[in-house]
């Protein structure tokens, strides 16, 4: 097992996350699976002085090979790469008022038994908008959009609270 963690202050406004973990198989008679790895970047701003605006940025890789029965006997595997890339960010001006937002991309490639891969891309945008009619009331309207374009799927949800 491998594992490296970094996080500190670029500056009063801004955070750095860094992670990196990789591991391989406890068990030594599983021979040909490789190893695991994930790595998550993440950059915070928040200005101390001024809390209208907060945004986060992120990335994140996951390797994970993995063996099913039926492939575990003839050396080859099951296995999937993910890469995930999100930005969010809260608007606040006022105390009545709340707008946030949020895209995010995950690529995806799944294998099975070394011959056949499968990829896909999913699309995710959300945006909200809060007012806050007194201390013990608010509405909220909400709208999600998810896509898979290589699966044909689409989907859009509204909420009004």
């Amino acid at each position: 097992m491998i594992s490296a963690n970094a996080i500190g202050k670029l500056s009063p406004s801004l955070t750095a996350l860094l992670r990196y973990q990789q591991a391989s198989a406890a068990n030594q008679r599983l021979s040909g699976l490789g190893d695991s790895a994930t790595l998550r970047l993440g950059l915070a701003y928040r200005d101390p002085n001024n809390d209208k605006f907060n945004a986060l940025l992120r990335y994140e890789y996951r390797k994970n090979p993995s063996t099913i029965p039926d492939t575990i006997l003839f050396g080859s595997g099951t296995g999937s790469i993910e890469h995930v890339f999100a930005a969010e960010a809260i608007y606040a001006p006022n105390w009545r008022w709340e707008f946030y937002g949020k895209f995010a991309l995950r690529s995806s490639t799944s294998y099975l038994a070394d011959d056949f891969s499968n990829t896909g891309l999913v699309t995710l945008v959300q945006a909200r908008a809060t007012y806050r009619l007194g201390y013990k009331w608010d509405l909220v309207g909400e709208a999600r959009w998810i896509n898979q374009s290589n699966a044909g799927y689409s989907e859009t949800g509204l909420v009004l609270e």
